[in-house]
């Protein structure tokens, strides 16, 4: 999975006259602190509005100086802004030590490099079959020209609105399934989120929440939880309803296969092995994903 994910801040065309934002920058400095504010949003994208270092295994706050490297902002600036943020509500400091920037949500667009060129060709050879169904033949070739000019206008306009509203329910969906790990797995790392994301979009959130129950169920780390989505991925399994059709089929084949049964033989019997109790040896078969994992193993997977 290399396909690199792209982040922006989105402004609506009235930030400046919010009232909190002008009330930054009716501040001493107050222009100063807008933009630091703006920084610290565009350092939180990746990470869902929250702000924190990861050092080896531990987390660890940022403090003042920290934050002044990481804004190439004064301290001072750092200081008094910080003192503002977290006063008027604009950050938020969790019990972990993570800066919140609450209002992030509202301004972050992202979108796989991938997805997005695939989303705008088919958008645009849609648009464009429907103009070619409308427009003569005859039409010269500079009035084409401007005409898929005018598509191309159309089309970034179109597809800017939907990205939006695309943007608003991924966002909800993956606050979700981050809040869920952290619950259940412990801290979430940029790595895991990463995958959280990819898989999401491969197959489906609530994929990802399956397996990250099924995980669960086994008292298994996520890296089980990803082995279960590879093995649907592998599958083409991208629905709940796939994957249900899919654990119904495996368990009846497990029923139609049974179990091998082998007699324990006489002479083992009259050892009196405490660990022969029965005169049954059963062979049961290994967990589907933990197979797959093992053979991935072995196979330098």
């Amino acid at each position: 999975m290399n396909n690199k994910r792209y982040y922006w801040l989105k402004l609506n065309e009235n930030f400046f006259e919010d009232d909190t934002i002008q009330w930054l920058e009716e501040q001493e400095n107050g222009d100063k602190y807008v933009i630091f504010y703006l920084k610290l949003a565009l350092k939180s994208l990746q990470d869902n509005g929250k702000l924190i270092r990861y050092v080896g295994e531990k987390l660890m706050p940022y403090d003042v100086k920290a934050l002044s490297k990481l804004t190439n902002t004064d301290s001072d600036t750092v200081k008094v802004a910080m003192n503002l943020f977290v006063e008027i509500g604009l950050v938020e400091i969790l019990d972990t030590g993570e800066l919140f920037m609450k209002q992030i949500e509202e301004m972050t667009g992202s979108e796989t490099a991938a997805a997005k060129r695939m989303r705008k060709s088919r958008a645009k050879q849609k648009l464009l079959e429907q103009t070619v169904d409308k427009t003569s033949q005859c039409y010269s070739d500079v009035h084409k020209s401007d005409t898929e000019k005018e598509i191309e206008k159309e089309l970034d306009i179109e597809l800017d609105k939907e990205q939006d509203k695309s943007n608003a329910t991924t966002a909800d969906s993956l606050k979700a399934l981050y809040q869920f790990y952290q619950e259940n797995f412990g801290i979430i790392t940029p790595y895991i989120q990463d995958d959280i994301k990819d898989y999401s979009e491969l197959q489906s959130p609530e994929l990802v929440q399956l397996a990250m129950e099924k995980a669960l169920d086994k008292q298994k780390p996520w890296s089980y939880a990803k082995g279960i989505l590879k093995n649907w991925l592998t599958k083409n399994i991208k629905t709940l309803d796939q994957a249900q059709a899919e654990e119904v089929q495996f368990n009846n084949s497990r029923k139609n296969r049974g179990m091998y049964v082998e007699p324990v033989p006489e002479w083992m019997k009259q050892q009196g092995n405490s660990k022969q109790s029965s005169n049954t040896q059963v062979y049961e078969e290994i967990d589907e994903v933990e197979l797959m994992q093992q053979l991935n193993e072995l196979m330098g997977g």
